[in-house]
């Protein structure tokens, strides 16, 4: 609870089901019970859903409504605009290994930048183009290769 002041907890369902599989009752009961319980032993004030494993129907939209919150995420990589459904908002990965490093690469747009150069690269038999693969050399190792490309130059 001493966290509350800096993070913004959000609601992720009682046991973790792929809330589309559940029945309306369950679906409904993981949703609701999840804020109410983290707003009542905790006193936080949840205003988003997290949807398990990224699973989610208009159903659980509807009930993520219906409950009381203001948005929802999901697990579809990408950044949000204005026009963006405040209950399907994109997201960056954070794996619990992932360092700080990483997570301001991602962040700043940078990561899908490398992606896209890697993957360039890797399609081209142009010499020249594959010298700037030398230029992510310096980058740390965990962001040095994120298409997961080998390349020999």
């Amino acid at each position: 609870t001493e966290m509350k002041d800096y993070i913004n907890f959000l609601g992720h369902t009682v046991f973790h089901p792929c809330l589309p599989r559940c029945c309306d009752t369950n679906s409904m009961r993981e949703i609701e019970l999840s804020k109410k319980q983290l707003e009542q032993e905790y006193n936080f004030s949840i205003n988003a859903l997290a949807y398990p494993n990224g699973d989610y129907t208009e159903r659980e939209i509807q009930f993520a409504e219906k409950a009381g919150y203001s948005c929802a995420v999901t697990v579809s990589h990408g950044y949000n605009d204005d026009k963006t459904d405040l209950f399907r908002l994109n997201r960056l990965y954070v794996g619990d290994g992932d360092s700080i490093k990483l997570l301001a690469v991602r962040a700043s747009g940078v990561w899908a930048f490398l992606k896209y150069i890697l993957s360039t690269l890797a399609r081209s038999k142009d010499r020249i183009k594959w010298r700037l693969f030398l230029l992510l050399e310096t980058l740390p190792v965990e962001v040095s290769n994120p298409a997961g490309v080998f390349l020999e130059v």
